[in-house]
């Protein structure tokens, strides 16, 4: 089964390049059955050097492209963007409503969806922990993972649903932080210990741990995500029985492609 697919994303960040990079080439390649049919973004060109290269990268691909601004959305509104959510998602909902898909990708997307936007379509998301793993943005996994001294951190894609980052876990993949590959990191943490919070303070993104378990992350959000689209192509998962199917999440750890 082909399935089309809505592309939601900020086009800010590497991550959110490196997924639809891999998932076009997936298609290309004749292995992922897949449509890309629109990619929408809340930014608009000229509001950051990352998204106006992504947003010249999408019209490369002939994919169409709409942008609607939150930055401006919520300027206008005072600054209340969260009260006005539903009005910025029903300019969403009436500037895609040419196209027809089946599951729509949160792909590096910064927006909170509204209940209106959920009931019109079934959204994917990916979120850097393994299932029952911290919850956040990406930035407040990695502390918490360093700080709880986990053993294993990773990715999943879940659909999403009201509660932020709660939804049902579809797929997951796990990166052992017991490696020897992260031992001097962790090795270096240990001989000096301090308070999360003076680590953040004083190096933050550039602590080595930290960026050695981001760089973990990446390498296996973007193979993470087209293996479960090819899964769902392949009606392997039913985004409809989600709740009735003990065999999820899958653990894709052993197969996917870097």
């Amino acid at each position: 089964m082909s399935i089309k697919i809505g592309w939601f994303t900020s086009g800010r960040g590497t991550g959110s390049r490196a997924m639809l990079e891999h998932t076009v080439s997936r298609i290309k390649s004749g292995d992922l059955n897949c449509d890309i049919k629109f990619i929408f973004s809340h930014r608009e060109i000229g509001e950051g050097e990352g998204s106006d290269s992504f947003f010249q990268r999408v019209s490369d691909l002939n994919i169409p492209l709409i942008t609607n601004s939150s930055k401006k959305f919520r300027a206008s509104h005072d600054g209340e963007f969260e009260k006005y959510r539903e009005e910025f998602d029903d300019q969403i909902l009436e500037s895609i409503s040419q196209y027809e898909v089946d599951v729509c990708v949160l792909a590096g997307y910064l927006l909170i969806l509204s209940p209106k936007l959920l009931k019109k379509y079934v959204f994917i998301n990916l979120h850097p922990s393994l299932p029952g793993g911290p919850k956040g943005l990406w930035q407040e996994v990695i502390w918490q993972t360093i700080e709880q001294h986990s053993k294993s951190t990773g990715a999943m894609i879940f659909l999403v649903n009201e509660e932020l980052d709660g939804g049902p876990p579809l797929t997951y993949a796990q990166v052992k932080l017991t490696d020897n590959k992260f031992a001097n990191e962790w090795n270096a943490l240990n001989e000096h210990p301090r308070p999360i919070l003076d680590i953040k303070a004083t190096q933050g993104e550039q602590f080595p741990l930290f960026k050695k378990i981001r760089n973990a992350q990446i390498q296996i959000e973007a193979p993470l995500l087209t293996e479960t689209l090819k899964l769902i192509a392949n009606e392997d998962i039913s985004l409809k029985s989600t709740k009735e199917n003990p065999k999820l999440p899958v653990n894709l750890t052993n197969i996917m492609r870097f």
